[in-house]
C-alpha cells in the first residue's frame, strides 16, 4: 500500500511550486534527504519517475502530475470522511481537526514562551483542543509516544540522535552551544567571541538540577579535558540568572532558550562543541497537517 504521508509531500510540492527539494523540504521541516527518500520510495513503489531534477529545479513528469490529480482526489475524500458525521452546529470547525493534541515539553520552556503560545493559540484556533505540559521529567519517548496520532514532545537533543521505533521528529530550530556571562565577567575577554572546550575547565559554570540536555552532554564532552569547575549547583533557572547576572558564573545557554532577563548578556559560541536542535517529536500515524500547524505555532514564539 502506498504511504499517504509521502503521496502528501508531492501534492505540497505541486501545490506550492517549489523551485527545489531543499525548499520543500524546508517548508514541510523535513530534511531534504529525507523528502528525497520519501519521493524515490514512491517512484519505487509506482515504477514511475514523478520528479524531473535538474540545475534549474524541480518540476513534476507528466505522471507525477496525473498522480497529484488523483492523489488530491484522494485527500479531499479524507477531509470528507472526517467531517462527515459533524453535527451541524459544528459545520464552522470543517478546517479544524478533531483530535485533541497533548505537548509534553522537555526541558520545561520558559512561561512567556508557553503563555504566548496559549495567546496565539486561542486566537488562531487551530486545532480542536490543545494541551500543553511543561515536564522536567525524562520521559520514556518510545512509550509516551508509542502509535499514538495525538501525543507529541518538544524537546532539545543533540543532532545525531537516534529515534527508537515508531517516531518520527521535526526540526523547530537548530542552535549552537554558549557560554553566557556579563560584559566584565573576568575569566573572558570582552572581546572574545568564542571559547573552546578546553579553555571552559578553568571557567566556574553554573548548572541547574533541572538541567537541559546539552548542558548534560557538554559536560560529558567537558570530562575528557578534565573536570569542570561548578560553582553552584542551582536548584531552578532563577538561581541560574541571578548567578550570572551578578558576574560569579558563566552558564550554558542556547539561543532560542534566551529569556528577556538576560538579553542583556553576551554569549560565548563554544568552539567544537555539537549541534543541538529543537525538535517536535511524535508517532509515524500523527498526521503531517497538524504537525505544519503546530511548527508554524510554535516557531513564531522562538527566539
Amino acid at each position: 500500500m502506498l504511504n499517504t504521508v509521502f503521496l502528501w509531500y508531492l501534492v505540497q510540492i505541486n501545490k506550492h511550486n517549489y523551485s527545489s527539494l531543499s525548499a520543500a523540504a524546508e517548508h514541510l521541516h523535513l530534511t531534504q534527504p529525507a523528502l528525497s527518500s520519501a519521493i524515490k520510495s514512491l517512484e519505487e513503489q509506482l515504477h514511475i519517475k514523478l520528479l524531473n531534477r535538474s540545475y534549474k529545479g524541480i518540476t513534476l513528469t507528466e505522471e507525477g502530475k496525473q498522480v497529484v490529480k488523483k492523489a488530491e482526489k484522494i485527500f479531499e475524500l479524507l477531509d470528507e470522511v472526517e467531517y462527515m458525521f459533524l453535527p451541524p452546529e459544528k459545520e464552522e470547525e470543517k478546517s479544524f481537526f478533531g483530535d485533541d493534541y497533548i505537548i509534553y515539553s522537555i526541558p520545561a520552556y520558559s512561561p512567556l514562551l508557553m503563555s504566548a503560545l496559549s495567546v496565539n493559540y486561542s486566537n488562531q484556533q487551530s486545532f480542536n483542543e490543545l494541551q500543553i505540559f511543561n515536564s522536567t521529567v525524562e520521559l520514556d519517548i518510545a512509550k509516551t509516544i508509542s502509535d499514538s496520532s495525538n501525543t507529541i514532545i518538544m524537546m532539545i537533543l543533540p543532532e545525531q540522535y537516534i529515534l527508537p521505533p515508531n517516531v518520527s521528529m521535526t526540526i523547530l530550530k537548530k542552535s549552537k552551544a554558549y557560554l553566557m556571562c556579563t560584559d566584565d565577567f573576568p575569566y573572558i575577554k570582552p572581546e572574545q567571541k568564542s571559547i573552546s572546550l578546553k579553555n571552559i575547565i578553568d571557567i566556574p559554570l553554573v548548572i541547574s538540577k533541572m538541567t537541559f540536555d546539552f548542558q548534560s552532554t557538554l559536560l560529558t564532552l567537558l570530562k575528557q579535558y578534565g573536570k569542570p569547575q561548578i560553582k553552584i549547583i542551582a536548584p531552578d533557572s532563577n538561581t541560574v540568572s541571578s548567578a550570572i547576572n551578578n558576574g560569579l558564573v558563566a552558564g550554558f545557554t542556547n539561543k532560542f532558550s534566551v529569556s528577556p532577563a538576560s538579553k542583556h548578556l553576551r554569549y560565548v559560541l563554544i568552539r567544537n562543541s555539537p549541534q543541538f536542535n529543537l525538535y517536535l517529536l511524535y508517532g509515524k500515524n500523527t498526521h503531517p497537517s497538524i504537525i505544519l500547524q503546530l511548527s508554524e505555532l510554535l516557531k513564531s514564539h522562538l527566539v
